[in-house]
């Protein structure tokens, strides 16, 4: 009775010690583990199973950790041979692979999140500290989610038009700056209502407060699209947008964590 390994019209099979019985499946043989078709046949490079994927090489074994194929990185399981997907940690480091398997990299936004992951770092994700992308240094919590950043705007000076409303200048420098065409009497004209006492929720006494900015921000950035490109401006205007002080000053802080 034959066992072991068989090669038959150019493909090998593994037939059990014992019984002789055609294996299938996963099937571990001396020091590497084995795919097998469903047909029996040993496969090589790429190979899904019951949903699965599996990378074999050409000696048939199958590979684990970090694998480049095709121009992308994949991580194939220690203990299960699979491509892995979603977040996964290796070695104390967080990375993000695709549906396909693929290792993403740069800007990603997982729920209302946004993560950065590192192209030159290996495809890591940033946390606990702040980076420059691009121009601009991003602040990162130790979950690796984008908290604010620190930018450079230039100045927009609220006089002569306006001897107070540095709140609404503000406002609109930072809105200017992530590409809105705001001039310095943009919020205080078109968006902000008016009151005689009410500076918390309009313009009033010669100045406002942040919850009635808040609203102004969300109001225009509803209204505008250019938005939605950047990491954390998704249409939608948090408090860590109105932590600016851009009215006469080049450099701002967007966000404290």
């Amino acid at each position: 009775m034959k066992t072991g390994w068989l090669r038959v019209g150019g493909a090998w099979y593994y037939l059990e010690p014992v019984s002789g019985k055609m294996a299938t499946g996963l099937k571990k043989v001396g020091g590497a583990t084995y795919h097998l078709a469903s047909s029996g046949a040993m496969t090589t490079g790429w190979a899904l199973d019951g949903g699965k994927w599996y990378w074999s090489n050409s000696s048939g074994a199958l590979e684990t950790g970090w694998l480049s194929s095709g121009g992308s990185w994949y991580w194939l399981d220690k203990s299960m041979f699979q491509m892995a997907a979603d977040w996964q940690q290796v070695d104390g480091k967080w990375y993000y692979l695709r549906s396909n398997g693929a290792m993403a990299t740069g800007w990603l936004k997982d729920g209302n999140s946004w993560y950065y992951l590192d192209s030159s770092n290996g495809g890591r994700m940033v946390a606990s500290k702040w980076q420059y992308v691009g121009s601009v240094d991003y602040k990162f919590n130790g979950s690796g989610r984008m908290v604010g950043a620190w930018v450079n705007v230039p100045a927009m000076d609220q006089y002569p038009n306006l001897p107070d409303g540095c709140e609404s200048v503000a406002l609109a420098n930072m809105l200017r700056y992530f590409g809105f065409p705001a001039s310095n009497t943009t919020i205080w004209n078109s968006y902000l209502s008016f009151s005689d006492w009410n500076f918390v929720s309009a313009y009033a006494m010669g100045g406002c407060m942040a919850p009635c900015n808040l609203r102004c921000g969300k109001s225009v950035s509803q209204r505008s699209r250019q938005f939605s490109a950047r990491p954390g401006c998704n249409g939608v205007f948090t408090f860590r947008y109105l932590l600016v002080f851009a009215v006469r000053h080049t450099g701002s802080s967007v966000g404290s964590g």
